[in-house]
């Protein structure tokens, strides 16, 4: 046997197994998305006890759509932006869980801006492998003028299987430990996007109904301040946005071996 794929990476039969007429080939579908069909070789390998080869090759099969591609947005009920306590305390001291967007940058008195998101990811199969992660933020404002994601240096993720502290907002979530951080990352702004390369953030994504099923994300930047006593900050939308398509999104690819 062998496959034909498309868009699809990494996938090979891994067994067959039966007996008599019928037979089972067991198929590792890689990772990506795409199409595999299974096809019999053209060089006769299969014989009947009469020592008579199965005609072929066998190339017209059923194809099989692959999509390991699972996206969630950000819960409305446990997001929002927390604001430090005073410039250098890195203690969480206003918060905001119903704005129907965060900030990410500093106010006038050079405290930091960090923003919690939250997904529930355990819609995952439990076997799955995290191949990529893409964190994708709708741009909705900028406060103080110039670029936040250059003044500040760029974006700092940090991840966590499961919650910063209790599923719902916390100010202590603002320094909370995470498990893995990612960045400084500086996307370009597309179509009013900013999309984030988490990586394979494969054991830090939570795949099962423990921790709430959550998955969560403190966003900050690379610097906490820019030490001129202006606000300055960028707004993305927030899991409150009105519109779906406008609230933070979780793209998480995989395979299942």
């Amino acid at each position: 046997f062998n496959l034909t794929t498309s868009g699809v990476a990494g996938a090979a039969g891994s067994s067959v197994n039966g007996s008599d007429d019928v037979y089972t080939v067991k198929v590792n579908t890689g990772s990506g998305n795409g199409t595999i069909r299974l096809n019999i070789v053209s060089s006769p390998t299969i014989f009947d006890l009469a020592a008579n080869p199965l005609s072929g090759p066998f190339t017209t099969g059923e194809t099989y759509t692959i999509n390991k591609t699972l996206t969630y947005s950000s819960q409305s009920a446990t997001d929002g932006w927390i604001l430090e306590s005073s410039e250098n305390s890195n203690l969480g001291g206003t918060m905001n869980s119903s704005a129907t967007t965060f900030n990410l940058g500093d106010d006038a008195a050079k405290k930091q801006y960090r923003a919690i998101l939250s997904f529930n990811t355990a819609g995952l199969p439990d076997t799955a492998v995290v191949t990529k992660a893409t964190l994708k933020l709708k741009f909705s404002a900028v406060v103080g003028g110039g670029n936040p994601l250059t003044t500040f240096q760029g974006f700092m993720a940090s991840i966590i299987n499961g919650t910063f502290g209790l599923p719902a907002l916390e100010l202590t979530d603002f320094n909370a430990a995470a498990i893995k951080t990612v960045g400084p990352l500086s996307p370009a702004l597309s179509s009013n996007f900013y999309s984030l390369n988490l990586g394979a953030p494969d054991a830090y994504i939570n795949k099962l109904t423990s921790n709430s099923g959550i998955t969560e994300i403190r966003l900050r930047f690379k610097l906490d301040d820019n030490n001129d006593a202006i606000a300055n900050y960028l707004s993305l939308f927030s899991g409150n946005a009105l519109t779906a398509a406008d609230r933070p999104k979780l793209i998480i690819q995989y395979y299942v071996p």
